[in-house]
């Protein structure tokens, strides 16, 4: 639904006031709140709610049908910040909120209708919260998958054209490139893997992340672009790296120029100057690449590598938990509480932090309009029930281990096909809570692929 509200989705007309004063706007590829602007005779509260009302009622037609309100839309659509919304009916949580069955301009939404338009004000109200700047995700949730971990995010290979941006929000460029230079928590200047942020969640100690090594090779992009650099090797194999180095210098490492031109290009170490170092929006308010910037890491510079966890896409996140690298949230309230607090680790990991933490004190309504927007506008409902592309064989997975052997357990994931299944997937937070009516994919059911059982065996030697 996030998609639908920024115009993704949307197609057909729709037509407000009669005579010389009437307007037709044509919603195709139009932001919602964008239709509602130009639909709108004028801009006086009682214009703005007709206009809200004729936008949502259309886009609520191409909500999928199976789509259901998030654990926090009771709070979300508090009337006292929807004072436009047409019929606010209050959604309660997992209430079917779905449009039409095959959602086109032309088709009758049936059922939850009011529903279906508080709920997408809630998610186009919790999108703009989430880019503002006192919250500030996207700083590091960029691009349309919400992470730079993509090869669109590192390299520019198939990178969409970047939306223009309403005034007040924070949404930095992605990098291109696999390393920026920024500034830190603490007000230093520092070099980041892209995608990679310490953000409070163990003690940097015990938790390394990429700051580790494997094979006497550094894991941070950062660490191994200063050794290449001239950089301090000790503790590393200056022989495997020499020889990555030479992979990188004598062109081996490349990508396709765009998708149109698939002529390869080298792909190199080297690294934007990004946030902060432009004055953190003063003047450039996305933080976006300053000119003179030494593309390459500087031996001895400082790198900020040290417990830095890989940003995950937040695209179906209502059903990717637990939550954070560890595994210790189970929902998305808990996860936002985290950020609020600038992690837990604030104060031990302060010369790692990433700069984008901060305290957030924003209206709990707001909050629950940003948990609302991840939590009901950011799941493909396809994905939910399983259908269309999204259906798959028998998959076994890990599931605890036997406690008198110590063997792994394993789970069967059922195979389900195109028309998906009656029910959507179970969420973390229902396992931890035993909520399996009315739920699919429950982890209960035996693994019964062949030859499957034995993943606790080491593989013979070759």
């Amino acid at each position: 639904m996030v998609d639908l509200t920024q115009g993704g989705i949307a197609t057909g007309t729709l037509t407000n006031g009669a005579g010389g004063n009437r307007k037709v706007v044509n919603v195709a590829g139009l932001p919602l709140q964008d239709c509602i602007a130009l639909l709108a005779l004028n801009n006086n509260a009682a214009q703005l709610a007709v206009a809200t009302n004729l936008c949502t009622a259309h886009y609520a037609k191409f909500i999928d049908p199976g789509a259901v309100a998030g654990a926090q839309a009771t709070l979300a659509t508090d009337p006292f910040l929807n004072q436009v919304t047409p019929a606010a009916q209050p959604v309660l949580p997992n209430d079917a909120i779905g449009g039409c069955v095959t959602p086109s301009a032309t088709c009758t939404v049936t059922g939850n209708l009011a529903k279906a338009k508080v709920t997408l004000l809630a998610i186009d109200r919790g999108l703009n919260r989430f880019f503002a700047g006192n919250t500030a995700c996207g700083v590091c949730h960029v691009t349309p998958q919400f992470t730079l971990q993509t090869v669109a995010g590192l390299t520019g290979f198939g990178a969409a054209a970047p939306l223009p941006e309403p005034p007040g929000l924070l949404r930095k460029a992605p990098p291109e490139r696999p390393m920026e230079r920024m500034v830190a928590f603490n007000g230093a200047a520092a070099v980041y893997d892209a995608g990679f942020y310490n953000i409070g969640i163990r003690p940097t100690p015990e938790d390394l992340m990429i700051g580790d090594q494997i094979g006497g090779v550094p894991l941070a992009f950062s660490k191994l672009a200063e050794i290449i650099a001239g950089g301090d090797a000790t503790g590393f194999d200056a022989n495997k790296i020499g020889r990555i180095a030479a992979e990188f210098t004598g062109g081996l490492l490349q990508i396709p120029t765009s998708p149109t031109n698939l002529a390869p290009r080298p792909w190199s170490l080297d690294l934007i100057c990004g946030p902060g170092l432009n004055g953190n929006g003063n003047g450039e308010p996305n933080n976006n690449p300053i000119p003179r910037c030494v593309t390459n890491v500087i031996p001895g510079e400082r790198l900020l590598r040290h417990g830095a966890a890989h940003t995950p896409t937040l695209r179906n996140v209502k059903f990717t938990g637990p939550y954070f690298h560890n595994g210790a949230k189970m929902n998305l309230n808990q996860v936002f509480e985290t950020y609020a607090t600038a992690g837990h680790m604030t104060t031990l990991n302060f010369n790692n932090l990433d700069a984008g933490m901060r305290l957030i004190n924003i209206a709990p309504e707001e909050k629950a309009a940003v948990i609302e927007m991840m939590e009901t506008g950011l799941t493909d409902w396809r994905v939910a029930f399983e259908k269309g592309k999204f259906d798959h064989p028998e998959i076994c997975v890990p599931n605890g281990h036997d406690p008198v052997t110590g063997e792994t357990k394993l789970a069967g994931i059922l195979p389900v096909g195109s028309d998906g299944n009656a029910n959507r997937l179970q969420t973390f937070e229902e396992q931890l809570n035993g909520v399996t009516t009315g739920r699919a994919q429950t982890l209960a059911d035996d693994c019964t692929v062949p030859d499957v059982s034995d993943i606790d065996v080491p593989p013979a030697p070759l």
